[in-house]
């Protein structure tokens, strides 16, 4: 059940008449502390001070942001003004004059299923929204459908600035026909494991409904959205009993593209910091707990949890012991930074647990003809974990969002979508 607690540890309470007060104070003082920390990256022994002068911009207006996270209910308001549905309805008006189609579905939810053993609540059908058109295909057709999942930690809702963009250019980098927007419930109105249940509800209506072959479905995500597409792979595998199985009929799916992944969760404080990410492992570890996590269980701590390597043996095959001998998925992708605090459980999941291969992306004094070897690498190999140098946490996304295309993971992101065209 939600308390009192659970919503003044994310502010998910309404705003005082004193609340409103300190709003204008942030409005004066946000300048001054944007101004500070964009200052900061000019310093020569700043580790990202070879960033470009986009990316250093907006990392400076999120580390701005975060120093007034005190102010709880401030910043989840200021975050919560639209919801996730909202912002790609919106989203889709506004581009529909570039060719972009837009519908969407209630994907239904599992009788059995309808319940959220941690609330007792029911679980609301997910809404898959599909993108398509000129604006993500410059010419139709047969490609594989993407289904995307965004991050925020179960939390907050989709940034459509960042998030559009990043999948977006995922769908286009492998040609799709179509990219889907997962939109699950947030927390707290949903807790663990509603999310799983709203990604099976999601995977079952493409597979059966949509009649989308599994060959033809790549899994995306970033961050929590990152893990939730690990936690249907699992399912797949071994299922929870919070939700019906998953049925691929032999076929593998074509690939999973896991964007700086979260995957730690019952020890979130043990990240701790870096002057390279916005993240922070005592406040991930404080907000984690609203979420009801579960230990035991491997969808939930998807490294942690006990019997996790035996179950991502199974996934991935990497095991002659392994169902049917082949991997669930053909490719796959990890990526993360060097400096990132979500960088050893996504090095452990990609490296130990799937068997990837480590491609170092980025960082000063590589030259073009090395930077294409290791593309290449990640290019052919069937599961690659792609590491940028001082990137922060989703740096596609922040690349994304600012227009800014150049090196690290976000090439890498590029040059492993194409690799996934027909």
């Amino acid at each position: 059940m939600i308390t009192e607690e659970d919503l003044e540890i994310i502010g998910a309470q309404p705003l005082t008449a004193w609340d409103k007060v300190k709003i204008v104070g942030i409005v004066f003082l946000y300048p001054i502390v944007f101004a500070y920390q964009l200052a900061r990256f000019l310093l020569p022994h700043h580790p990202q001070r070879a960033l470009h002068w986009r990316q250093k911009a907006l990392l400076a207006g999120i580390h701005a942001a975060n120093a007034f996270r005190s102010q709880k209910r401030i910043t989840y308001a200021a975050g919560h003004a639209r919801t996730t549905n909202a912002s790609l309805r919106a989203y889709a008006a506004k581009h529909r004059a570039h060719g972009l189609e837009h519908r969407e579905v209630l994907a239904p939810v599992d009788p059995a299923s309808s319940s959220n053993p941690a609330t007792g609540q029911p679980v609301p059908p997910p809404t898959l929204h599909f993108f398509s058109g000129p604006w993500l295909a410059d010419t139709p057709g047969a490609g594989p459908v993407v289904l995307y999942a965004h991050g925020g930690g179960y939390l907050e809702p989709l940034v459509p600035s960042a998030h559009v963009p990043l999948a977006r250019g995922v769908a286009r980098g492998c040609a799709a026909r179509s990219l889907v927007f997962l939109t699950y419930a947030l927390c707290p109105a949903a807790q663990y494991p509603a999310q799983l249940v709203q990604g099976v509800a999601a995977l079952r209506h493409l597979l059966d409904v949509e009649r989308v072959r599994p060959g033809d479905l790549v899994l995306a995500g970033d961050s929590a959205g990152a893990h939730l597409m690990a936690s249907l792979l699992a399912h797949a595998i071994e299922p929870s009993p919070s939700a019906p199985p998953l049925c691929f009929g032999g076929e593998q799916l074509r690939a999973a593209v896991l964007l700086s992944p979260w995957f730690t969760w019952t020890d979130a404080a043990s990240l701790g910091a870096s002057e390279c990410d916005f993240l922070d492992g005592a406040d991930v570890a404080r907000r984690v707990t609203v979420l009801r996590p579960r230990v035991d269980e491997v969808w939930c701590e998807v490294v942690a949890a006990e019997g996790a390597r035996q179950v991502w043996e199974r996934v991935f095959a990497t095991t002659d012991e392994a169902e049917c001998g082949k991997p669930l998925v053909k490719r796959l992708l990890v990526t993360a930074s060097d400096s990132e605090i979500m960088y050893r459980d996504a090095k452990v999941f990609a490296v130990e647990y799937a068997g990837a291969t480590i491609v170092v992306v980025g960082g000063e004094g590589k030259d073009e003809a090395d930077m294409k070897a290791r593309l290449a690498v990640v290019e052919s190999e069937a599961r690659v974990f792609a590491v940028g140098v001082r990137e922060a946490h989703v740096q596609p996304g922040l690349d994304e969002a600012v227009g800014y295309h150049g090196d690290g993971t976000w090439r890498a992101l590029q040059t492993f979508m194409s690799s996934l065209r027909d």
